[in-house]
């Protein structure tokens, strides 16, 4: 699982940064005590979550160890170090039994839903504490060509997910059997009510919905 992602080409990055600023944007209008990043990679997002929120308790939850590592690394950068005694210290977990018996008032999950094969949703309905909120960013390949899919999806992160399938092919069947409208529904379905939507790009999609 990953959020953050090594592209090649610079003007990519900065798009997906700009992704991660606007979700991250719209989370911190949501914030109580405690937040959790879901499948959280290098935990960038998580990280610039913790700096722009001092008093939020940030835990981040990924069963990549390696990912996990480089984003320890990361954290160890200088440029980190100026921050590090005005926030609270980031949990980094690897183990879900260490997060199963507790619950967040926000959750992040960013391009962890449709790389999963199996449901994460009810899950992220567990962690979250009552009234809470989950932001989830994923892709939305519901209404595209496979062409169209096989033209963007080719960068590092989304190189590793085709490697998950037997081809191309197969991935693109996966990816694109949902989208915003099958997360809203399972979502809404297991107990959550939408408060915002929003598809983008012809290939991704916000949600945030609230624990009721």
């Amino acid at each position: 699982m990953s959020s953050y992602k090594n592209f090649c080409d610079s003007n990519e990055i900065k798009y997906f940064k700009n992704i991660y600023s606007f979700h991250a944007f719209k989370l911190s209008q949501l914030l109580g005590e405690s937040f959790l990043d879901f499948g959280c990679g290098r935990f960038q997002f998580s990280t610039r979550m913790a700096i722009n929120n001092p008093n939020l308790s940030v835990t981040v939850f990924d069963t990549n160890l390696d990912e996990l590592k480089e984003g320890i690394k990361y954290t160890g950068f200088r440029w980190f170090q100026s921050y590090k005694d005005k926030i609270k210290p980031i949990t980094v977990v690897s183990d879900f039994n260490k997060i199963s018996n507790k619950v967040f008032d926000t959750i992040a999950m960013n391009f962890v839903l449709l790389a999963s094969k199996t449901p994460v949703i009810p899950v992220l309905h567990d962690l979250v504490s009552p009234n809470g909120y989950v932001g989830i960013l994923d892709y939305d390949f519901t209404n595209s060509s496979f062409d169209e899919f096989r033209e963007v999806f080719t960068c590092d992160e989304e190189r590793k997910a085709i490697s998950r399938f037997n081809s191309v092919e197969e991935t693109f069947q996966h990816y694109s059997s949902r989208g915003l409208v099958e997360c809203k529904n399972e979502a809404e379905e297991v107990g959550f009510k939408t408060i915002y939507s929003s598809k983008f790009d012809k290939r991704y999609f916000f949600w945030i919905g609230q624990k009721l």
